[in-house]
Order: C-alpha cells, then structure tokens, then sequence
C-alpha cells in the first residue's frame, strides 16, 4: 500500500508517534518485511509497534520488544547480580527495528523526532500494553567497548538525558558537551532563565564564516553553574551560542539561539575552546550530511540483502576520491566531474 502525499509539506514539528492498532498490524508488519534490510517476521517474545504520522500519512515505523536475555556490555554496566537480573530483566525495552518509510523521503530533523518522541512515550505504552513500565531503553551501551576515558563526548539534542550524564561522567570518566535545543523542555526552560548580563559571563565570537550559500558568525557566552546544578548534577557551565547567518543569494538574515551544558569547569575551558568544540561536533555533523543528502543515501530504496552496504562502500569511495583530488566541497567536486567525465573515470581507474 502506497501512501501518496506531497512530502516537502511535512512539517516536522506536527509529526506525531502513536501506537499501532490491532486493525493496522497487519499493514505495519507488511511494510516493515517489505522495506527494512532485515525483514520481518514476528518479535519475538513481547513487542511494541510504533508508527510516526503525519496528518493521518505514514512516515516511519519502530518497534520494540523485550531486552535481550544476555548482553555483556549492558549487564557488567547495570551491574546487577545474575538472581536479580533474572527478576528485572523485563524492565528492559530493546529497539529492534526502525525503518523511515521510502515515501517519506529526506526530510531533515525527522528521525531524530521520530526517536525522541517513541523514547519518550516508550514506558507508559508498555504499561498500558502488559501492565508494568519499562525502567531502560538499550541505547547507552554503545560506549560499553569505546575507551573514553579522560575524552570529551558531543552529544547533540536527542541524547541530552539525565540517564546519559552518568554513563559518561561515573561510568566512564569522561566529559560531555550537551546541546540543549528545546529538549529536553525543562532543561532548556532553565537555561534560558539564567542571568546572561550577569558580569561574571564569559564570550567569544568566530569571524564571518562563509560556506553554503551564505555567511555565518556565532557568538557563544558562558557562565558557571553552582555543584548539583538541578536536574544534571555534574554540569560545570551553562552555554548559549547565537548564530547569525546572512543568506548571499537573498540578503535575509537569521539568527538561531541554542543553549548547551558542558561537565568541564571554566578552568580547564574558555569561550573559545568551548566554541571550537561545538564547531568540531558540527564537522562530524557535516560527514553525515555529505552522506545523507549530498550522496542521497537517506533517499535510497535498495534495502534487499547487501544492497545498502554496497551503496556505502561505494559512497566511501567518492569521498576519498573527491578529497584526495583536493575538493573541500562536495556539490564542487560534483560539477566539475559532471563537466569531465574522462578525468572522473581516470580518477576511479587510475587513483594515482
């Protein structure tokens, strides 16, 4: 079943996760066998299925189920003795599959809704499905084989919990720098009540910056926060960083606030190691976006057998090729190959 709808009306902030109902199992599981590399047939033991909507049309479905009987990394973290894991283990919830529908297209900022709002209506739908709450979503034990220690982790809007501030800080003896973009909503309400004319705020600014059709200055001010600072008990300082970007073609300005939380103390970074760290996570940011929407990896359909890793290899492959010819953009490199066509395949053929 096609669902035909213009995509580039999507707005994402009206995008709305709910539960799947009995009538619409069956639609859900079809599509998810369908369309997800690997398949579907039942979950097993107890399930949960969510769908994202978007006045009334399906953009994307995620599903549930219970923790897995053993997994090394989250039991040496949970630390729980094996009676008690037997006893509690179905307090674990485990995302199993997540599949943004073809329809739905590359619409940015939509997964990372989709996801937060699942996480965040996880526990009570599981209550009202088999009458208890789930106390953990599997997601922090991705850092279990990472050696972290001493490091300094980014952390964009989605991750910014309660829950992940200790992982890193006691689990593993590293810092974090927390975006805080309107989520979590208390956190960010907190933020913004902070005396930011106060004389004891610190700031720094980058030179206009220009790149994507436009030029870019940030400003980034910082402020010390008391020990056991509310809800985040090992943040050390509170940061707000106003971005103003002049778009060349039009001449219209914006300007965008977002606030940050930082757990390394004032001593050990100022303004404008705190900016070059904010704008290293961007970097890391920037690869996910050549991949995603420059490469239209995000738009793909090939989801059968290794068809997606095969898509990657070989994406993998033009951006070795368009940074080792010396390209610092990637539409750049695109243009010139597409007006070259013999040195685009003697840059595949013969790389030296």
């Amino acid at each position: 079943m096609v669902d035909q709808f213009d995509k580039s009306q999507v707005v994402v902030s009206e995008v709305e996760v709910r539960v799947v109902r009995a009538e619409e199992r069956r639609r859900w599981d079809e599509l998810m066998a369908r369309h997800h590399y690997l398949g579907f047939r039942q979950f097993a033991g107890r399930g949960l299925r969510h769908v994202a909507v978007w006045r009334g049309h399906w953009l994307a479905l995620l599903g549930w189920q219970a923790g897995a009987f053993k997994c090394a990394p989250r039991d040496r973290w949970l630390g729980w003795h094996r009676s008690v894991q037997f006893r509690r283990l179905h307090l674990i919830g485990n995302n199993t599959r997540f599949l943004m529908l073809p329809e739905a297209g590359a619409i940015r900022n939509l997964a990372s809704r989709i996801l937060g709002q699942s996480l965040r209506r996880l526990s009570d739908d599981w209550q009202g499905a088999y009458g208890h709450p789930l106390e953990l979503a599997e997601t922090n034990a991705l850092l279990e084989d990472v050696a972290v220690e001493g490091c300094l982790i980014t952390l964009d809007a989605l991750h910014t919990t309660v829950d992940t501030e200790p992982v890193i800080v006691d689990s593993h003896r590293a810092d974090y720098l927390f975006t805080v973009k309107g989520k979590p909503p208390e956190t960010d309400a907190l933020l913004k009540s902070l005396d930011w004319t106060a004389p004891t705020v610190r700031s720094d600014h980058t030179a206009p910056e220009k790149g994507h059709g436009r030029l870019e200055m940030r400003h980034l001010e910082a402020l010390t926060l008391p020990p056991q600072w509310v809800r985040f008990k090992h943040a050390r300082q509170a940061i707000r960083i106003t971005r103003q970007r002049t778009h060349l073609n039009t001449g219209k300005t914006t300007t965008e606030t977002v606030y940050a939380l930082t757990s390394v103390p004032a001593e050990r970074a100022n303004p404008k190691q705190l900016l070059a760290w904010n704008r290293g996570h961007w970097a890391v940011e920037m690869n996910h976006y050549r991949r995603d929407v420059s490469l239209g990896e995000d738009a793909r359909r090939s989801r059968a057998r290794h068809a997606p890793a095969n898509n990657a290899t070989l994406n993998n492959l033009v951006l070795a090729i368009v940074f080792y010819r010396g390209f610092r953009r990637l539409p750049e490199a695109q243009r010139h190959f597409m007006m070259h066509r013999k040195e685009a395949l003697d840059a595949i053929l013969c790389p030296n």
